[in-house]
């Protein structure tokens, strides 16, 4: 790579720590469904995973699938870590807000076209999982307070000894943040936190969450009426200029995480292969086996 390159690639680097705002793409106009590009940076002093979420917005579990050989404390002296912010488009309609639990991300499709915005999210942990289907935004509160459910009063309770009210007003000790979409479906919202290191990780009660900055954003841009899928694809097959991608993701604990149906994926590459090209199956099961969440080609 020459020096200039080298230049390019750290200015563009640093744009996206200065903005830490959502990433936003030009969608190709010959239908292609990858877009963005890896970017390669030296961790800072002090760096963690966890800092650099809010950086360059991109996800906890997103930054270890995509650096495996890095500790999440970064505790080696400026390492290099991959920045994933490379996308296959999940396979689904463009259409509002698209959220793709197995990545831990949101894709959000404004109704003029021509662009997807995207962001990094928390979702529910094992055992308060984030539900799948359609739904649409039903209301938008800016400061909204908080009704704790039960089910939350008697697990924190239990587990940490700490009496919660029934509800909790507006704040910096709110869990929803200072903005809050919610969903058709009971008692599930898209909000802020007031704890920015659970973003990219499984750690709501099945609420899905975003970096304060990235909520606010959200918030301005989607209408009430505004439909939303939530979806669960571990992997997505993609498309660039005649030329087929696979990303993959290390699944849900839930669903079986550690085993890899082979069958199922070769059917699904062949349903979205329409043009036909000759793929290498031996690439495809090694993606699929490094799940670091990059999409890579697969076809010959």
């Amino acid at each position: 790579m020459s020096r200039l390159s080298s230049i390019l690639l750290i200015l563009l680097a640093l744009s996206l720590s200065q903005t830490a705002l959502a990433i936003t793409y030009k969608l190709p106009s010959n239908g292609d469904s990858v877009v963005g590009r890896t970017y390669t940076v030296y961790a800072g002093t002090g760096d963690t995973f966890a800092s650099m979420v809010d950086k360059y917005n991109t996800g906890f579990y997103e930054l270890a699938e995509a650096n495996r050989h890095l500790r999440p404390e970064l505790s080696y002296r400026n390492p290099k870590v991959v920045l994933p912010t490379k996308y296959v488009l999940p396979n689904t309609s463009k259409r509002g807000i698209v959220i793709n639990l197995a990545e831990l991300r949101l894709y959000y499709y404004p109704p003029n076209g021509g662009k997807v915005i995207t962001y990094p999210i928390g979702i529910g942990k094992i055992g308060w999982q984030t539900p799948t289907g359609n739904t649409r935004v039903i209301k938008k509160k800016a400061n909204p307070s908080w009704k704790v459910p039960k089910s939350i009063q008697k697990h924190v309770k239990k587990t940490r000894g700490i009496a919660l009210p029934d509800e909790m007003p507006a704040g910096d000790d709110n869990p929803l943040g200072r903005h809050a979409l919610y969903l058709g479906i009971p008692g599930y919202l898209i909000h802020g936190t007031n704890s920015p290191y659970g973003v990219g990780m499984r750690i709501s009660s099945g609420c899905i969450r975003l970096l304060p900055r990235n909520i606010q954003h959200l918030y301005r841009i989607v209408g009430v009426g505004t439909p939303v899928r939530i979806i669960n694809q571990p992997y997505k097959i993609g498309w660039k200029n005649n030329k087929m991608y696979l990303e993959a993701h290390q699944p849900l604990s839930e669903n079986n995480t550690y085993r890899i149906n082979y069958s199922k994926l070769r059917n699904l590459i062949n349903r979205h292969n329409k043009q036909g090209v000759k793929v290498n199956w031996n690439r495809v099961k090694r993606v699929a086996q490094e799940q670091n969440g990059i999409p890579q080609l697969i076809s010959m």
